[in-house]
């Protein structure tokens, strides 16, 4: 194994340094392989351009793993981490942020070179972990004049190239990294596109994760950007009203019962179901009183009651715009064809 630590790849080889493993490298990608002793697995490692790195883990430790991070660096290492599946622990800063990430949790952190940072792997825990290291020296020199158009705030961490202040930020992140992720780890392609493919996924990362960054900073009754946490409560919404035909909530209600405000579910819901509550909602109410007219045993003003429409000709308004019929000649031609 060599025995130089390299700045892009300090993860890495620390980690091969901790089990005694020998790296493998491979066209652009640097592997390091687990045998039975130590877990099953891989973890990749790519240099990109514009001094970013990426350390990929898929795999599982048969024991717990500790990578310390000392002072292997020329530069103040930007470190973005996001966890798909397990749990990541790090101690950052000179042992003053502690922090775990769980699923579908993610974290920013910077500051100095010599900061002493450590992360540790929990056994026999699958794991699927993305780290993105950025040299802030390469990326400013590369993207000064990008970097003018985002947030100040965030901008002002990658300028500082120095590591003089330490930031530390953790998140749920969104769907849109949600999905990079999931192509990143499912990742088949060849070795003549893989490494630009790569490139490609990691700054649209950067993107989702700039307006994740400005919606975090806003009052929780006005975030927009959907969650990958926000998908389960958006499902929840969805049988609230799956079995609330009769009595369905309004937006608000709902918004309230589930736990995210109004805007995201709506925006979520379409996103995710490619339709609006209120159009979900007709359609089950109408889909339902289809199947109930067809039992046979109940009248279309009780249909209609049952489904929540309180006023008859309405349903049997809707009812036609969907199925091409009023419900008494949908009764009528049904019992025709028996």
């Amino acid at each position: 194994m060599e025995t130089t630590i390299l700045d892009s790849n300090v993860i890495l080889y620390q980690l091969a340094n901790t089990l005694k493993l020998d790296i493998e490298a491979d066209c652009d990608e640097l592997l390091l392989n687990l045998p039975q002793e130590h877990g099953q697995g891989v973890i990749r490692g790519t240099q990109l351009s514009n001094g970013v790195n990426v350390i990929a883990f898929q795999c599982s430790f048969n024991q717990p793993v500790r990578i310390v991070q000392n002072t292997n660096y020329t530069y103040s290492p930007m470190r973005f981490i996001y966890v798909k599946t397990g749990s990541v622990k790090y101690t950052y800063n000179e042992s003053n942020i502690h922090c775990e990430l769980n699923e579908e949790e993610s974290a920013i952190t910077a500051g100095n070179k010599n900061s002493g940072d450590f992360m540790a792997f929990n056994r026999n825990e699958d794991l699927e972990v993305l780290v993105i290291e950025i040299n802030r020296d390469e990326f400013v020199e590369s993207n000064d004049c990008n970097l003018n158009s985002i947030d100040h705030s965030f901008a002002k961490i990658f300028r500082d190239t120095e590591g003089t202040a330490v930031f530390h930020w953790t998140s749920h992140y969104s769907i849109g990294i949600s999905e990079c992720l999931d192509a990143i780890f499912n990742c088949k392609r060849d070795h003549s596109v893989k490494r630009f493919f790569l490139e490609g996924k990691v700054f649209e990362i950067f993107s989702h994760q700039l307006k994740m960054f400005g919606d975090d900073l806003k009052p929780k009754d006005h975030e927009l950007v959907l969650r990958q946490t926000d998908v389960d409560l958006i499902r929840e919404a969805k049988r609230i009203l799956s079995e609330s035909l009769d009595e369905a909530p309004t937006i608000i209600e709902l918004s309230r019962m589930v736990g995210i405000n109004q805007q995201k579910l709506k925006k979520g819901f379409k996103q995710i179901y490619h339709t609006t509550p209120y159009r979900f909602l007709r359609n089950a109410r109408l889909n339902e009183s289809r199947l109930l007219l067809l039992e046979g045993s109940t009248s279309v003003s009780e249909v209609a009651e049952k489904i929540g429409y309180s006023n008859k000709s309405h349903f049997a308004k809707r009812f036609k715009e969907k199925f091409g019929v009023l419900p008494r000649e949908f009764v009528r031609e049904f019992k025709a064809n028996i």
